[in-house]
């Protein structure tokens, strides 16, 4: 059974029903697709996730928590509104947040780099 290695919790903007996790490494360019033109909450390209609201109501901020484990996490999907697996590269493992125009946060949680 994996056992959780580190977590941090961290309010992140939202805008534009929108916010991403960004690599340090990513330049921007290869930006993912807004979650819903995909008929989802989340997407994703190497270095970059993207999280929408997909609900009616109105967010403005996310309490948002950060884990790592030494191998899968086990827990019940049911048990979450919201639940998607996602493997993305993160070539250097420093992630930050951006929001739109509402800014973002820099250097916010450090993941061994790699898958």
């Amino acid at each position: 059974m994996a056992a959780l290695v580190e977590h941090t919790e961290l309010y992140v903007d939202v805008d534009y029903r929108l916010f991403a996790m960004i690599d340090d490494s990513n330049d921007r360019r290869n930006v993912p697709p807004p979650p819903h033109e995909l008929d989802r909450w989340v997407s994703s390209t190497p270095g970059y996730v993207v999280v929408e609201n997909i609900d009616d109501a109105v967010v403005l901020g996310s309490d948002t928590r950060l884990e790592t484990w030494d191998g899968p996490a086990d827990f019940d999907p049911a048990g979450w509104d919201r639940s998607d697996v996602l493997e993305v590269v993160f070539e250097s493992g420093i992630l930050g947040f951006s929001s739109g125009t509402a800014g973002g946060i820099a250097d916010a949680y450090r993941l061994p780099p790699g898958r």
